[in-house]
C-alpha cells in the first residue's frame, strides 16, 4: 500500500513538472510565430528597441503589394515568353513553297526596254516541282518567222512538259534579230535585241521560282545567229548554248570575246539551200536584202573551240558528231549534222544536250 502510494506520488510530480515546462515553452513558441509574422508583414524592430516615428512598421498589406509588384512583373515575363518557348519547341516552319508560275504572262506578255515595247510569251508545264527553283530556256524564232510559230513548231513546249522548266519566246522587232552586223537582219532598226534578252532573264527571275544557274538559250536560223550573240556578249547568263541551221559570221565570230567559256552544241543540215553547209556568201531570205559571209559549220565549230580553249582533237565516236570535250571550265563544243529530222527530235537532242550543264 505505502508502495502504491508512493509510486503515484511519484507520477504526480512528473506530470506537475510536465506541465511547468509546457507553460514556460508556450510564450516561447508564440513569440517566435509572431516573430514570422512580423518579418512577412510589418518587418518591426526587436520590442526592446523603439524606431523613430519616420521609420515606423508600416501596415503588412502595404509591404505585401511591394513583394508582390516583382512577383507580378517576373509572372508577366514568364507568360510573354512561354507562346515563344512552345513556338520553338516545335517542329520549324517550311518555307514558302516555289511556285514557278507566279505573275508569268503565259499567252501574251510586254516590256520596255530603251523605251521600246517588247513582246514575248511562256510556256509553263502544267506540272512542275514545287520544292525548288526550275530551269529556264529562251527559245528565238528564225527570219520572217515570229515567237507564236516557235512555240507551235519548235519542240521545246513538249520537252519542257516532259522534262520540267520553263521556256519563253521572245519576239524580233519586224521579226528580224539584230545580229549586231551590218546589212544584216534587224540591223538597221537600231534596236539591242542582246539587251532585250538580258531585261527579259531579270523579269523573269524576278516573276517566277527560275533556277538561275540553269537558264539555256536556243535559237533557230537567225535566231541561232542571236543565240550566238549571247554566247559572245551575255556569256555570264547562261549555262549552254544550242543553234539550229545558223554558223557563225565572219564578221560576228572576229569581234566575238565570250566573258567565259560556253558549252555550245550546233545542230546542222548538210542540206539546207539557203545555208550552204561550207559556208561563204549568203543571202538570207528575208526580203531584206541581206548578203552576209559565214564560216560554215566546221569552221564554226573550230572557232567556238579556240573561244573556248578546247585542246586535242574532237571526238567522233558520236554518229555524225563532232564534240571537243577537253575544255576550259568543264566546257564542251559540239556539232551534230542531220539530214531530215522532226523538231521533236531536234528539241530532246537539244535538251539531252542542255541539262548536262
Amino acid at each position: 500500500m505505502r508502495a502504491s502510494l508512493a509510486i503515484a506520488a511519484l507520477l504526480l510530480s512528473i506530470c506537475a513538472a510536465c506541465q511547468d515546462a509546457q507553460q514556460q515553452a508556450a510564450p516561447q513558441l508564440v513569440s517566435a510565430d509572431a516573430a514570422v509574422a512580423s518579418d512577412a508583414g510589418t518587418r518591426s524592430e526587436p520590442p526592446t528597441v523603439k524606431p523613430p516615428p519616420a521609420a515606423a512598421a508600416r501596415p503588412a498589406a502595404q509591404d505585401a503589394g511591394r513583394d508582390a509588384a516583382p512577383k507580378a512583373e517576373r509572372r508577366a515575363a514568364r507568360d510573354a515568353a512561354a507562346p515563344t518557348q512552345a513556338k520553338d519547341a516545335g517542329p520549324e516552319e517550311t518555307e514558302p513553297v516555289c511556285v514557278p508560275t507566279r505573275d508569268l504572262p503565259v499567252e501574251h506578255g510586254e516590256l520596255e526596254v530603251a523605251g521600246l515595247e517588247r513582246a514575248f510569251s511562256v510556256h509553263v508545264p502544267a506540272r512542275l516541282p514545287t520544292d525548288h527553283a526550275v530551269p529556264l530556256l529562251i527559245d528565238l524564232h528564225g527570219l520572217t518567222t515570229h515567237a507564236r510559230f516557235q512555240r507551235a513548231c519548235s519542240g521545246f513546249a513538249a520537252e519542257a512538259d516532259r522534262a520540267g522548266f520553263v521556256v519563253v519566246y521572245p519576239q524580233a522587232v519586224d521579226n528580224a534579230w539584230n545580229l549586231g552586223v551590218a546589212d544584216c537582219c534587224g540591223a538597221d532598226s537600231g534596236h539591242d535585241d542582246v539587251e532585250f534578252i538580258r531585261a527579259l532573264v531579270t523579269k523573269l527571275r524576278e516573276s517566277a521560282c527560275i533556277d538561275s544557274k540553269h537558264i539555256y538559250v536556243a535559237g533557230s536560223d537567225v535566231g541561232g545567229g542571236l543565240a550566238q550573240q549571247l554566247a559572245c556578249r551575255a556569256s555570264e547568263l547562261f549555262a549552254a548554248v544550242v543553234t539550229r541551221d545558223f554558223d557563225l559570221i565572219e564578221a560576228a565570230a572576229a569581234s566575238c570575246k565570250p566573258a567565259r567559256p560556253l558549252p555550245i552544241l550546233a545542230l546542222r543540215s548538210e542540206s539546207d539551200p539557203d545555208l550552204p553547209y561550207a559556208g561563204g556568201e549568203v543571202r538570207l531570205s528575208s526580203g531584206l536584202n541581206s548578203r552576209v559571209r559565214m564560216l560554215g559549220a566546221d569552221a564554226s565549230l573550230r572557232r567556238w573551240a579556240e573561244l573556248s580553249q578546247c585542246s586535242g582533237e574532237p571526238d567522233t565516236s558520236m554518229p555524225s558528231c563532232q564534240r571537243y570535250t577537253e575544255c576550259k571550265d568543264k566546257s564542251e563544243v559540239a556539232l551534230c549534222k542531220h539530214a531530215s529530222r522532226s523538231a521533236a527530235e531536234d528539241a530532246a537532242e537539244a535538251w539531252a544536250f542542255l541539262q548536262r550543264f
